[in-house]
């Protein structure tokens, strides 16, 4: 899948991200429609829980749990990726500052790919297409069941409180690699066609401005499978509009960020983010500045993000409740 907003959605990213919130519980969905203005759009939808566990309990660590359900479809001849996805971490607290995950992720998944709806060039007849001409290609559709294994690390640093003057420091990095196992996702089923393994690496800062509203949120993700590769950069500009419980997460700051994305050799990124104490509404437009741009007229795809995260109870008494996230 590809997100334009994967920064907000990290568990595309790493599975060592499953967890790592202030709250109890975390909801998010998305949606993104892309090349609507050259071809059949390409669509991805996913939806993801996840949860951490033993925060109150374990004195220097807790696990975190996740799902995510998925449907990405591309093209005419609807090649679809759908399926599952099932995460565990772990984090440990290595001083007051610093914390380490490490994730893992299981994918039980379909790829299916309908050919009958292609037009081929032995289907010329000289004068037209012609749908009753044989194209010598496979017909009808071909679907293959695959189960796929990732895992990754997570690096995050924090320190700072917004409400003091907004001296807040957090930083976040972190590897994951995806397809271990590189299954075979071929909807022929031919053999010599693995999914070849994915590299990530990501990063993320919150840099508050001191005495101000005001807080600078850069980063990047950069990814590399066989020979393709792919690294964007940029930054969000944070605006505060209310403050926060101090330890508790209890109540959240309300906020708008706005920002500036850079794909490389692809696509500038605009984004929109409003959180609004619990909840998070995200917007993006991706404008293509690629060799494509004559034909996509700059246009390539909007994208929706909505995630909702449950407060901290505030009468838990676990020893990790100052515990804060980017």
């Amino acid at each position: 899948m590809h997100l334009s907003q994967a920064a907000v959605s990290p568990m595309h990213l790493n599975p060592a991200c499953t967890g790592s919130f202030t709250g109890d519980l975390r909801v998010t969905m998305n949606y993104r429609n892309q090349w609507n203005s050259i071809t059949v759009p390409f669509r991805t939808m996913a939806a993801s829980i996840d949860a951490p566990l033993m925060k109150n309990r374990w004195s220097k660590g807790f696990l975190g749990t996740g799902l995510m359900i998925f449907s990405d479809q591309a093209g005419d001849g609807k090649l679809r990726n759908q399926g599952a996805n099932v995460f565990l971490s772990s984090t440990q607290m290595l001083s007051e500052n610093h914390l380490l995950s490490s994730g893992l992720q299981a994918t039980f998944a379909q790829r299916s790919i309908d050919y009958s709806a292609y037009q081929w060039g032995s289907q010329y007849d000289g004068m037209d297409y012609n749908q009753g001409l044989p194209s010598g290609e496979s017909g009808g559709s071909g679907q293959v069941f695959y189960t796929d294994f990732s895992g990754g690390l997570l690096w995050q640093f924090n320190k700072g409180e917004s409400n003091a003057g907004n001296r807040r420091l957090s930083i976040s990095n972190g590897i994951a690699i995806h397809h271990l196992n590189t299954p075979n996702t071929n909807p022929l089923k031919t053999e010599g066609d693995p999914l070849k393994m994915r590299l990530v690496v990501h990063g993320m800062v919150l840099l508050g401005v001191p005495n101000s509203n005001i807080s600078w949120n850069p980063g990047y993700w950069f990814m590399k499978q066989g020979t393709a590769s792919e690294l964007v950069i940029g930054t969000n500009i944070r605006y505060g509009l209310g403050q926060s419980s101090r330890y508790t997460g209890a109540k959240k700051a309300s906020a708008l960020y706005l920002g500036c994305w850079y794909r490389s050799k692809d696509a500038i990124i605009l984004t929109g983010r409003m959180e609004f104490q619990d909840y998070k509404l995200g917007l993006s437009y991706d404008l293509n500045i690629s060799n494509l741009h004559s034909a996509s007229k700059v246009k390539a795809g909007p994208e929706l993000l909505i995630s909702y995260i449950k407060p901290i109870k505030q009468s838990r008494e676990g020893s990790l409740k100052n515990v804060r996230f980017l």
